[in-house]
């Protein structure tokens, strides 16, 4: 029988790891989630609410409770393995193979969000997908305060990597991932992508703590403060990675987002 289990690593991303959390917790298997006591990078600060809102998703579910942990590690691959690890273990304790090649890690970052109903009809037909090793989701990458969308739809994700014995995560998200690699069109999935929305002292807090910190141009929190529905060239270290801006409609976002949307439309 196929698997899916959810790994999410994170730290002091409160906005968004509610939502996220929520759709992964219903549609798959089982979910990871490690919490970093202290950033990748940079000094630490003061935790926010991400545990609170972590067990408040993954509480309810008594079997759940050991799967969110506390830990420091010194880079984001170190952080993916030890959840990783704890999954690997628990399938074993539970008398279940992971490496039979049906089981699926799927990566859950704290600030992607899904629709519940298109990942639930997504796993339902993952017959067709079998034979992959990878299965990349378009993101649908939010701006600013969350009410405009980066167009056009190009930036893909890791998302669902099939388990096998010499597995590691290496880089990022990335891993020791086999040669067969399928991208789902968006009209069968999409992962609605937070990392650039918040207040302007998160932005610059989460940019310079996460595993890219000190890649970015130095210019690029001026852009991010100063961006119009008219700029151009936005990414935060390839500027034509995301080339332009539109407005959000509200029948683009997942509906159980819909009760944060005060998280989303942020006053500037």
């Amino acid at each position: 029988m196929t698997r899916f289990i959810g790994l999410m690593v994170v730290w002091n991303d409160e906005r968004f790891v509610r939502p996220a959390l929520e759709a992964a917790h219903e549609a798959l298997d089982d979910i990871f989630v490690a919490i970093a006591t202290a950033p990748w990078n940079g000094p630490p600060e003061p935790h926010d609410r991400t545990m609170k809102y972590v067990n408040e998703v993954m509480g309810s579910c008594e079997l759940c409770k050991d799967h969110v942990f506390l830990g420091s590690w010194s880079t984001e691959a170190d952080q993916r393995n030890a959840a990783l690890d704890a999954i690997i273990a628990s399938e074993m304790r539970a008398g279940r193979d992971p490496f039979n090649g049906d089981t699926w890690i799927v990566i859950v970052d704290a600030d992607e969000v899904y629709d519940i109903t298109q990942l639930q009809q997504t796993l339902s037909s993952w017959r067709h997908l079998r034979n992959a090793d990878l299965v990349k989701v378009v993101q649908r990458v939010y701006f600013k305060h969350g009410d405009w969308l980066v167009t056009p739809d190009t930036h893909t994700a890791d998302v669902f990597v099939r388990l096998h014995s010499d597995f590691r995560f290496t880089l990022y998200r990335g891993g020791t991932i086999g040669p067969r690699i399928v991208t789902l069109p968006a009209e069968r999935l999409v992962v609605h992508h937070f990392n650039t929305v918040g207040t302007f002292e998160e932005i610059v807090s989460k940019h310079e703590h996460f595993s890219h910190a000190g890649t970015q141009l130095a210019t690029w929190y001026e852009t991010w403060k100063n961006a119009t529905l008219e700029s151009r060239d936005l990414h935060q270290i390839s500027p034509h990675l995301l080339p332009g801006l539109r407005k959000v409609q509200l029948n683009e976002l997942p509906p159980h987002l819909l009760k944060y949307h005060d998280d989303l439309c942020l006053s500037s």
